[in-house]
């Protein structure tokens, strides 16, 4: 593999104009460059008025892209065996290509494999660590290119960037001191990529891993109770520990959160007891003036916790809730809408809002239908649900 470091001036007013204004990881989020653009001229079909601000931002900022071509090019030479060796045995493949590095004033260094390209910065002499973590996608697309149709392409690319963390493993050494920190969206996911990778070392795993749906759960604990051990015709208790391995085997939940209202002393145990069963427990902040009026309603916990997680960008496949309510419907329709919402699971079928019988069966099952019932059920009465 042979990278040139090149400065072109009219790909850098194309990546300035493209991807100054916000990219896939980070939509809407403009760099410096470009509100300084923004602030020079409005009239950005104007392509001569903006290559009039990249000429005054270069001479203004005393920058010398076409200086600093030998010197970022030696820079890389110096690494570029040792990066690719190591990069070719952790992917098993080699690039034989030849890719051009185009420096570009934006802040902001995209790629293209299809033309074999990629963007650095042309304020710095050293883009080492850029170029590396550009050139791992390239090795991931080359690896596992083929699966973006399997997974989708916002999987893949959740994946594709967090992969980038097993450079700060394999190439500390060649990173000038830096890191590669990825986007915050996706530190979970490369925590989880670092954990795998040092206990195999072996890519194929950790993609493996990666692509494993990781869908939450949200849980209307007082809906669930008086809908299971508090109903008035035939009450059953719910085994937490058995339905908690239930949500993770049906409909891969890796993280479950067990909403409950006011905090009461008297009911440590039963805390203890949901926890230790795997939930995360949340209670619902309250004036203690509210104490026995509606301290258990949690919906608007959850449809907040929900759309949180999503205005985050955090790292799940979809959503699951489990409750009767019909108050989680706009929250539903809406995941639907955004291919993140899995199922609603109600806790009895004789008093499921009929608000969600339009959604279709796809999209909801009963806890006391037989089958489910069978495989959650406590054998004995004892927890919160069934105490």
């Amino acid at each position: 593999m042979k990278v040139n470091f090149i400065y072109d001036e009219d790909m850098d007013i194309d990546c300035l104009l493209t991807k100054g204004g916000g990219s896939n990881n980070s939509p809407g989020s403009k760099t410096k460059t470009y509100e300084a653009l923004l602030a020079y001229t409005t009239d950005l079909g104007n392509r001569e008025k903006v290559r009039e601000f990249v000429r005054k931002f270069i001479r203004d900022n005393k920058l010398d892209p076409e200086k600093n071509v030998p010197i970022l090019k030696n820079n890389w030479d110096s690494i570029n065996s040792d990066f690719e060796n190591r990069a070719s045995k952790i992917f098993g493949l080699n690039i034989k290509d030849t890719i051009t590095a185009y420096l570009t004033i934006t802040g902001r260094f995209p790629y293209n494999i299809e033309n074999k390209y990629f963007y650095v910065s042309a304020k710095n002499t050293n883009a080492n660590t850029t170029a590396m973590h550009e050139l791992w996608h390239f090795y991931t697309w080359k690896k596992f290119g083929k699966e973006m149709e399997k997974i989708g392409a916002k999987k893949y690319n959740d994946i594709k960037e967090s992969l980038t963390v097993l450079l700060n493993i394999e190439c500390a050494n060649l990173m000038n001191e830096e890191i590669d920190a990825g986007y915050f969206q996706h530190q979970n996911l490369r925590k989880e990529i670092a954990d795998v990778w040092q206990k195999t070392k072996n890519i194929e795993k950790v993609w493996e891993h990666a692509c494993r749906n990781k869908n939450i759960a949200f849980i209307d604990g007082q809906n669930l109770y008086f809908n299971t051990a508090k109903r008035k015709i035939n009450p059953w208790h719910i085994d937490l520990k058995r339905f908690r391995i239930y949500l993770a085997d049906k409909y891969n939940v890796t993280t479950a959160y067990y909403f409950l209202g006011f905090v009461q002393e008297d009911n440590q145990e039963v805390y203890e007891e949901i926890q230790n069963a795997g939930f995360v427990l949340i209670f619902r902040e309250h004036n203690a003036a509210m104490i026995g009026k509606k301290k258990g309603n949690v919906d608007s916990d959850i449809i907040f916790q929900a759309m949180k997680k999503m205005y985050k960008r955090e790292n799940f496949d979809k959503i699951v809730i489990v409750s009767g309510d019909g108050d989680y419907k706009m929250l539903i329709d809406f995941l639907i809408e955004e291919k993140k919402f899995e199922k609603i699971l109600f806790p009895d079928s004789r008093y499921a809002s009929s608000l969600y019988k339009k959604l279709g069966s796809t999209y909801f099952d009963y806890l006391d239908s037989p089958d489910i019932k069978s495989k959650i059920e406590a054998k004995k009465e004892k927890g919160s649900l069934g105490s």
